[in-house]
């Protein structure tokens, strides 16, 4: 895979970095067993197969006790071993209402619960339909068993309209601009939890629900339930005076906002003697640099070694300006060398909040591993900056821990290093 030396009793870890675009890939020894997700929309993930170290089955879901609401999707993700998923609900008697196959990791298997229920599941090489039978089910999985548990609640339905707040316009006075800057703020945070769908204003008289201008994402997408918005508002054919302008928003249940928020505006000429200065700032882009992580040499003693690292400071940018929020991801293969693999469940990464630095900009992102967590197949999120935040350059030096087993095969081992910036916290 790459370029092999070998020294009697002597493992070689060796690290390689290279960038493509604004994701960078590194190449280089990589570990893993266990990756934190940030549920997305309607979608929670288990993670199968993960070994505790203690305690009943050494196999387990995690978490293996989940609480939903109906019509949302659970990704069963595993990471090693060979496991199922089987429901313990037979509608049919003998035959599971759902189940996937046996699968080894990294695989993923999906099912959709649409009814309100609490449903038991159960890997049926670890554990039996036994173990997932209601009343002994939480007690299994306390014990470490193989089995799992999802309560799946009623899903609410979102009758009430966002709240809109935060309004403002720039320039105010306009000064003889012919156009204002128009913020505000669409939440349904509190008021039904759907995602923002539109937002518009008026000056003056309400033409009416839905008549009003039409307002744009901040971020150039109405997808969250909580959504900055704004507008070019054209003052050329008005008067000098004053102004109110109100602004509403409307969710994707169709709910508009029961009160307007409002901004006082006023139409004003140029000072006497002024001449106009103008400045126009484009957005640039997401951008992540990274650095090599070796782990140097280690001599094989016959027992498990565990070793530390912490390579030079890796650097986040965030230059789009949009105050979207963003997040950075890491994830990795297995480690391969010729006759010998050490497997991706014996890397593990942290970044202490106190060693994230601001080169320039406002609030810093916020590390989502301050202990140390394994890699693995799927991205872990590592970094996120919420939105408003986490808007100039960043810089935070990544500590890895690696695990060698004592089994392992002496050689160059190497795997593939994920590193990505994306947008969203």
């Amino acid at each position: 895979m790459k370029s092999r030396t070998e020294k009697r009793n002597w493992l070689s870890l060796a690290w390689k970095i290279s960038a493509v675009a604004s994701a960078i890939v590194l190449v280089m020894v990589a570990f893993g067993s266990r990756v934190d997700y940030t549920a997305e929309a309607a979608t929670f993930n288990v993670n199968v197969g993960q070994t505790n170290g203690g305690g009943g089955n050494a196999d387990e879901y995690n978490s293996a006790n989940i609480t939903i609401t109906e019509g949302d999707t659970v990704d069963f993700d595993w990471f090693n071993g060979v496991h199922d998923v089987t429901a313990y609900t037979e509608t049919v008697p003998g035959t599971p209402d759902w189940a996937s196959t046996t699968m080894v990791g990294p695989s993923t298997f999906s099912n959709t619960f649409n009814t309100v229920t609490t449903e038991t599941y159960y890997c049926t090489i670890h554990a039996n339909r036994a173990d997932a039978a209601p009343g002994v089910i939480l007690a299994n999985i306390a014990a470490g068993d193989m089995v799992g548990q999802v309560v799946v609640n009623a899903a609410v339905v979102d009758t009430t309209g966002p709240l809109a707040s935060g309004s403002a316009a720039l320039p105010n006075p306009t000064n003889g601009a012919a156009s204002t800057t128009l913020t505000a703020n669409i939440d349904d945070t509190t008021t039904g939890g759907s995602t923002i769908a539109a937002a518009e204003y008026f000056i003056g008289a309400d033409p009416g629900v839905g008549l009003a201008t039409a307002m744009a994402a901040a971020d150039a997408t109405f997808d969250t339930v909580s959504e900055n918005v704004t507008a070019s508002v054209d003052v050329s054919l008005l008067a000098d005076g004053p102004y109110t302008i109100s602004v509403r928003g409307q969710d994707s249940a169709g709910n508009w906002s029961a009160a307007v928020d409002t901004v006082a505006l006023t139409v004003s000429p140029p000072p006497a003697g002024a001449e106009d200065v103008s400045f126009t700032l484009t957005g640039g882009s997401l951008s992540l640099t990274t650095n090599p992580v070796a782990f140097g040499a280690l001599a094989l003693t016959g027992v498990d070694q565990t070793v530390d690292t912490t390579p030079a400071a890796w650097t986040s940018t965030d230059a789009t300006g949009t105050a979207a929020g963003w997040n950075v991801t890491v994830s990795s293969t297995d480690l391969t060398a010729v006759g010998g693999t050490i497997t991706v469940d014996n890397l593990k990464m942290k970044v202490d909040d106190l060693d994230i630095t601001t080169v320039a900009g406002n609030t810093a992102p916020a590390s989502q591993v301050t202990s140390y967590q394994p890699l693995s197949g799927a991205a872990l999120k590592i970094l996120s900056a919420a939105a408003t935040t986490g808007m100039g350059t960043y810089t935070f030096p990544p500590d890895f821990r690696l695990t060698v087993p004592a089994e392992s095969a002496p050689g160059v081992y190497a795997a593939f290093l994920t590193v990505s910036i994306n947008s969203a916290p």
